[in-house]
């Protein structure tokens, strides 16, 4: 039987899916790359709740350089996806499609180029331990009551992210604005991350 505190099953739940698919995202494959940057975003939205004070903010700081590693090849993938949705569409000219598809392959394999050299100086087991010596410590120092206080921390959190959500939702207005509706996108997001 597993003693440990529900706070540590919950990180290293988080933490072996990122292990799991980071050398698959190093090595290119668009979905590995996407989970393990899902994976990095969960990790994130976990530390304020089973970790405390300097040790969060550094462990924050190094998911946050990890998941923007990922972002750019992240990002460029989905316009790839998005492109190859168009070729069926007779009303887009495949010329424009194919050389805009070469453009964004490029851009692609050096963001791509960037993305490994972060990820080769991460040393997840490092990272990992780090991780999860910071949540033991933390429900160590805390009392009975810290169950109760994370709980309460987690409905602080996710009613602050509905909060967002909601200007984000209002901000956005009746009419079509990508940005506006790309904020209520990563609104939905963060508030999905806390839940």
């Amino acid at each position: 039987m597993n003693d440990s505190h529900p706070s540590e099953q919950m990180i290293r739940q988080r933490l072996l899916a990122l292990a799991r698919e980071l050398p698959s995202a190093s090595s290119g494959d668009v979905n590995a790359i996407h989970q393990a940057r899902v994976a990095t975003r969960r990790v994130r939205a976990a530390l304020p709740i089973v970790t405390r004070g300097s040790r969060r903010r550094k462990l924050k700081r190094s998911f946050t350089r990890l998941t923007r590693a990922l972002g750019g090849v992240r990002e460029l993938d989905v316009a790839i996806l998005t492109l190859d949705e168009l070729v069926s569409d007779p009303s887009v000219p495949k010329e424009g499609l194919e050389q805009l598809r070469a453009i964004l392959q490029e851009e692609r394999q050096r963001s791509y180029t960037e993305m490994n050299a972060i990820l080769q100086h991460v040393d997840l087991d490092r990272l990992q331990r780090r991780t999860l010596v910071a949540v033991e410590r933390a429900a160590e120092r805390d009392s009975e009551q810290s169950d109760l206080k994370r709980l309460k921390s987690v409905v602080r959190r996710a009613g602050k992210r509905a909060l967002d959500l909601q200007a984000a939702i209002e901000n956005a207005g009746n009419i079509y604005l990508a940005d506006r509706l790309h904020q209520v996108r990563i609104a939905v997001k963060k508030l999905r991350y806390v839940l």
